[in-house]
């Protein structure tokens, strides 16, 4: 039976492009589509239960092409309590009309919800900690399951959060706010879906919204209109603030079962390697982007000007490869014509620079994400990717070599190989933002590249804000990397994760100081060690 559970997928896949119009990958541990493509995490297709997991994502984003505007979705992605109502309330509506249309996605879709069951017992034991926003949200997605989907395991959440709601939030608004969820029955599109989300947070930004004591919400009334529009604003903006540091503004971490990877890392068996588990990946090749980036990350410049002329005075300190001494040893040139080539009483043998420096530059969809400033945290590690090899190509001894991951076509494409000038692939630096974070696939990849250079000395320099798909095998990897004396670091942007992994790392907190971060740990890297 299992065996032919694994065997029906391709012929799923294939009528699901048939009908639908996309094509349909395997890969990494996310699940995600931009309209044109479905990508779905890599399972163990001969276990029944993974291949049902894997044919409920592939219903679920297959709904989403069907059903959904991207257009729509693009125009809240500034908005991080918009988007998150729009994801909760059209993902019901979508599964909902995918369900009518293909009965037999019902239950495939149900257990993506149910399993795995484990976090939830622990999120119910910390709910008084939660924001309130936070139980809010969750309370509409397990409530929106509960009608539009019928899903059966979603009602005893969504009793469990509302009474915990009563203790919090006004028991009007709640009220209010639950038949505005269930419009979505009858929206016909993903615009009356915002309109929908729009009359939400409405409610939320009436007064008293946050106060569930009846005493005090009397109180409150007494104001007059200007100071209660005032402290109305003042507290939904402070409840927001809440529900993004406790979600790391990270709508996959609203509630357990949200997040793709959690469940594919809930699937894994520690005793498997890390090539196991994976499977075989792929690498690819960077598509194209502008053709005038190189002009474009000009604003990276003062990167590439510094770090070259501190690798050039350096190398002009130490004074490259070369040989001195010229006191003949008399003892020992008695055997030069045995072979003997210590002659020299002085012979001091300095080696010029032989390192490869390999950039794996992270572009999943939350380096999309520009922390207030003009420019994306992807825009600005693809400046940074480009200047950095811009600095180092041309310098004797340096490889400079630069990887995307996830890549569009593969876990993880290339921007820059071994003998290639960075002139001529400028353009294949500029990369968007696209699925999930295979950082182990990247760091296996670079240790492939390593071993195909006749550098003496590696450097891996990982640039990322998230957490890998599979943290287990992104520690494998790195690990390995380690035993090969593969020097690995890491800047992390706005988390700390990456210090736990590669333990010399540092974190910024927004895309400006990537370029200053780069410049003093690549000094420290390479100028101030003997290579």
């Amino acid at each position: 039976m299992e065996a032919n559970v694994a065997g029906a997928l391709p012929i799923i896949v294939t009528n699901y492009a048939r009908a639908f119009g996309v094509r349909v990958r395997m890969q990494g541990s996310e699940a995600y589509t931009n309209g044109r493509e479905i990508v779905i995490p890599r399972l163990d297709l001969n276990d029944k239960l993974k291949a049902r997991l894997a044919y409920g994502y592939l219903a679920h984003e297959a709904s989403h092409v069907r059903y959904t505007d991207f257009r729509v979705v693009q125009s809240v992605k500034g908005n991080f309590l918009r988007k998150s109502l729009l994801n909760i309330l059209e993902d019901a509506r979508v599964e909902q009309l995918i369900g009518s249309s293909f009965i037999g996605v019902w239950e495939n879709l149900e257990l993506l919800r149910s399993y795995p069951d484990n976090g939830w017992n622990e999120f119910e034991r910390d709910a008084l900690q939660k924001p309130v926003l936070q139980l809010l949200l969750a309370y509409i997605l397990c409530y929106t399951g509960c009608y539009a989907q019928r899903f059966k395991i979603l009602r005893h959440r969504a009793a469990f959060l509302f009474f915990v709601l009563r203790r919090r939030f006004n028991h009007e608004c709640l009220r209010k706010i639950s038949r505005l969820s269930l419009k979505i029955l009858n929206d016909r599109n993903t615009a009356e879906v915002l309109n929908t989300v729009d009359a939400i947070a409405e409610v939320l930004n009436t007064g008293g919204c946050f106060c569930a004591d009846q005493r005090k919400l009397k109180n409150k009334r007494r104001s007059s209109q200007k100071s209660i529009k005032l402290r109305m604003g003042n507290e939904l903006k402070a409840q927001c603030q809440a529900l993004e540091r406790s979600t790391d503004g990270e709508f996959s971490a609203l509630v357990p079962g949200c997040e793709a990877a959690s469940i594919v890392s809930a699937l894994g068996n520690t005793q498997q390697s890390a090539r196991d588990d994976l499977g075989v990946f792929d690498v690819g090749v960077c598509r194209p982007g502008r053709r005038n980036f190189l002009t474009l990350a000009d604003t990276s410049s003062n990167l590439r000007r510094r770090l070259r002329q501190k690798i050039s005075s350096w190398l002009e300190v130490r004074g490259g490869g070369r040989i001195a001494g010229n006191r003949i040893n008399p003892y020992r040139a008695v055997f030069l014509k045995t072979g003997e080539s210590r002659i020299f009483y002085d012979r001091l043998t300095e080696q010029g620079l032989s390192v490869s420096v390999h950039l794996l530059v992270d572009v999943s969809g939350s380096m999309l994400a520009s922390d207030g400033e003009d420019m994306s945290r992807c825009e600005a590690a693809c400046r940074c990717a480009l200047s950095l090899a811009a600095a180092l190509d041309g310098i004797d001894g340096i490889v400079p070599l630069c990887s995307f991951f996830p890549g569009s076509d593969a876990e993880v494409e290339s921007a820059l190989s071994i003998g290639q000038k960075v002139a001529t692939r400028a353009a294949f630096f500029d990369q968007k933002p696209r699925g999930s974070t295979p950082l182990a696939q990247a760091l296996w990849h670079a240790e492939e590249s390593a071993l195909k250079t006749s550098c003496k000395r590696h450097i891996v320099l990982v640039l990322t804000d998230g957490i890998p798909d599979s943290v287990m095998q992104a520690k494998i990897a790195a690990e390995h990397l380690a035993s090969q004396n593969i020097e690995c670091y890491g800047i992390g942007i706005r988390l700390d994760f990456i210090k736990s992994l590669l333990p010399c790392s540092t974190v910024i907190r927004k895309p400006s100081e990537l370029d200053e971060a780069v410049f003093k740990l690549l000094s420290k890297v390479i100028v101030s060690q003997d290579l």
